[in-house]
């Protein structure tokens, strides 16, 4: 029994195990479980993740979003279906965002149906490593309970191939 136990303990600890990729000139996959098995040429390349935290089958992102001389890093529901990263009234207001920076828009959301925003073009957005510059975001919604600001979308995330690992709780960039 003690002997079962062992090998169901080793299994679930590997099986949370990082697991990296990488193919040779010659085309042949290689899997490996450490990094520093991998070759140099590759290991950046892995570096380059970002924690998310996942909440209710929600995944969140740490975004940071500069704008003239503010910068504010807050928390974002990934979401592909949305076509421009929004963020809320309040986020807009920190950052500075007067009615002369603004041009007023409609959005049609998730149900059909149409709702006006406010649109500023943002300096600078960063997800980890990966960055745009001048982006579109529109102001929109309100702060969830789960202080959640708003929503990345796809006007950022189309820019930068990427995987979500919701079992290692990160985004790996490609």
């Amino acid at each position: 029994m003690l002997s079962w136990l062992i090998v169901c303990l080793a299994y679930a600890r590997q099986s949370q195990a990082d697991v990296f990729t990488y193919t040779s000139d010659r085309g042949t996959l290689y899997i490996v479980d450490d990094i520093e098995r991998l070759p140099e040429e590759y290991r950046e390349k892995e570096k380059e993740r970002t924690k998310i935290k996942v909440y209710n089958y929600a995944v969140i992102v740490p975004v940071e979003i500069k704008y003239k001389n503010r910068s504010i890093t807050i928390d974002l529901i990934l979401d592909t279906g949305a076509t421009i990263t929004t963020i809320t009234p309040e986020i807009a207001d920190y950052l500075g965002i007067n009615e002369n920076d603004k041009t007023v828009g409609e959005t049609t959301i998730a149900d059909g149906s149409k709702v006006n925003h406010s649109k500023f073009i943002a300096d600078e957005m960063s997800v980890g490593s990966k960055t745009r510059i001048k982006i579109p975001v529109a102001i929109l919604g309100r702060k969830n309970k789960d202080n959640v600001n708003g929503l990345l979308g796809m006007n950022f995330l189309s820019n930068f191939p990427h995987m979500i690992n919701i079992k290692s709780r990160e985004i790996k960039w490609q």
